[in-house]
Order: structure tokens, then C-alpha cells, then sequence
């Protein structure tokens, strides 16, 4: 299976199966992940986790590719904020890349990383790799699924939430983070940290 899975990729995967996208991830393959036929009122999102215990989601349709990157493929540049990872090329553009659990004062990537899991995401003309723990596949949420993640979540979260949903998986449930990718291009450390 190839390493990376490109926006074309992930919708031909919406017909795909769950089974062995836990299995896929572990031998660092990216899942396609499990998705039945579109249905009007949902949404097709790229689940991810921040932390072992924070799982959280992108829609795809600001995600342009996930991927893996090997640590020393990734250039780190002096003076930048803590989030700031570094730079990398990708299809011959240079690309910043931000752990974005840090970014949204969840966690820090470990210093002796070897391989990072990005997820390019593009807001009009800005692309940025977004640093993830682990790259689980696709998910289909219902709008109205979606709920309002005050009083839910941390203050620092909010700016970068379209919202949350409970997501049920066997006889487990968790909360997902529905995060906005044109929040996440608008924070500080993008806007007075990296050039444009």
C-alpha cells in the first residue's frame, strides 16, 4: 500500500472497509479508513489522534494529502515558536510543519521522533503540514451530530473547533474534536511567526 493518500485517494476510499485500518496504521500504512455511500447531511472527515486519549478530525475537504515523514526530512529553523517544527519539501514546494497538538496546548511530539504523520491541509492559497500522533482513516458524521463544544471543551480549544461528536466504535464511545482548518491557518503563530 502506498505511504501517503492523497484528497483523490480518500474518496475513492469512502467504499472501502474498517477492517484493518488499526492494522494498515500499525505497519505504517495509512488506512483508507470506512465509509459507506455519501448520504445527504454528512460530512466526510479524516480521523486522527492529537494524543492516545484525544482523537480529533479534519474535514477532508481541506485536507490535500496525509502522509508520512521521516524526521530527518524535515529542516528545523532557529527562532521559531515551540509548535514550529520546521520545513520540508513536498512535490517540490516547501511546506512548514507544526505539531499541531502543541499548537492547541494538548502535547509535544517526544524529541526523539523518527517519523512524523502530516496531514497537508490548504485554506485558499496557504498549505501547512499538521503533525499527528497517528492517522486512523475516515469517518462520516451527520450534521446534526455535530454539537456546539462550549462548555465542553477548554477555552484554549474553542478557536479551533467547528465542534464535537460522540463517536461510537463497537461497545466503545468517544468525543471527537472537529477541528476548523482555516482556525488553525489563523493562529497566532502562523500570522506573526511564519512568513508568508
Amino acid at each position: 500500500m502506498p505511504s501517503n493518500l492523497s484528497s483523490a485517494d480518500m474518496q475513492r476510499s469512502m467504499h472501502g472497509a474498517a477492517t484493518g485500518a488499526a492494522t494498515g496504521a500499525a505497519k505504517g500504512e495509512l488506512p483508507a479508513g470506512a465509509l459507506v455511500q455519501s448520504d445527504a447531511g454528512e460530512e466526510s472527515y479524516l480521523k486522527f489522534r492529537l494524543e492516545a486519549n484525544v482523537p480529533a478530525a479534519l474535514a477532508v475537504r481541506s485536507v490535500q494529502e496525509a502522509f508520512l515523514l521521516p524526521a530527518r526530512q524535515l529542516t528545523a529553523m532557529p527562532n521559531m515558536p515551540a509548535p514550529v517544527l520546521g520545513l520540508t519539501n513536498r512535490r517540490n514546494q516547501v511546506v512548514w510543519v507544526l505539531d499541531l497538538a502543541q499548537l492547541l496546548g494538548i502535547a509535544v511530539f517526544d524529541a526523539a521522533t523518527v517519523q512524523y504523520s502530516i496531514l497537508l491541509i490548504q485554506v485558499g492559497l496557504v498549505q501547512v503540514g499538521l503533525a499527528v500522533r497517528q492517522i486512523e482513516g475516515m469517518v462520516k458524521i451527520a450534521a446534526d451530530a455535530v454539537q456546539s463544544p462550549i462548555g465542553q471543551m477548554s477555552l484554549a480549544l474553542l478557536p479551533y473547533l467547528q465542534g464535537c461528536a460522540l463517536l461510537k466504535q463497537g461497545q466503545t464511545q468517544e468525543i471527537l474534536l472537529l477541528l476548523d482548518a482555516e482556525a488553525i491557518l489563523q493562529a497566532p503563530v502562523m500570522q506573526n511567526s511564519l512568513p508568508a
